[in-house]
C-alpha cells in the first residue's frame, strides 16, 4: 500500500501515474524531449532548468579569445592546474578562469603572481572570495575613488 507521501505532487503527474506502464512511459519520453527543446533537464522527480544564451554566456565567448578557460566539474588540486599567460590580468601574470559544471554562481580563477608583479586594478559586481595558497606578498582592497 503506497503512502501519502508517495503520490505525485501535481495534477499532471497524478494523471500520469493512472496510466498504463506502456502509456506513462511514452507520456514521460515525450514531455522530457519538449523540456530537453526548452532547456529544461530532468533530474528523477524534479527539473532543472538550464540557462541558454544568457549574458553571461556571451561575456564568456567574448573573453575566451583572451582567458584561459577551464570548463568541468572537478579539479582534483588548483595548485597543480597549468596555468597559462593572462595578459588582461596584468603583464607577466598566469592564471585560470574556472567555470564549473555549468554553474554561474561558483565561478572562479586562479593567479600566479611572478616576484614584484602585480595585477591590474580589478572591479567586481559582486562579492569576491580570496584564498592564498603561499608566497609573501599583500593585498589591498580598495573601493574607487577612496584612499
Amino acid at each position: 500500500m503506497s503512502s501519502p507521501s508517495d503520490a505525485p505532487a501535481t495534477p499532471a503527474a497524478r494523471l500520469i501515474a493512472r496510466l498504463s506502464f506502456p502509456w506513462r512511459q511514452m507520456v514521460r519520453r515525450g514531455v522530457e524531449r519538449v523540456l530537453a527543446r526548452q532547456g529544461v533537464e530532468s533530474l528523477g522527480q524534479s527539473i532543472r532548468v538550464l540557462p541558454r544564451r544568457t549574458p553571461y554566456d556571451a561575456w564568456l565567448a567574448r573573453a575566451k579569445a583572451d582567458t584561459p578557460v577551464f570548463e568541468g566539474l572537478v579539479i582534483q588540486d588548483v595548485r597543480t592546474q597549468a596555468l597559462q599567460p593572462w595578459p588582461v590580468m596584468g603583464d607577466g601574470v598566469k592564471g585560470l578562469y574556472l567555470r564549473l559544471s555549468d554553474c554561474q554562481m561558483t565561478d572562479a580563477y586562479v593567479l600566479e603572481l611572478p616576484p614584484h608583479v602585480k595585477t591590474d586594478p580589478r572591479r567586481h559586481m559582486f562579492e569576491t572570495g580570496l584564498y592564498f595558497f603561499g608566497g609573501p606578498g599583500h593585498t589591498i582592497l580598495q573601493q574607487q575613488g577612496k584612499p
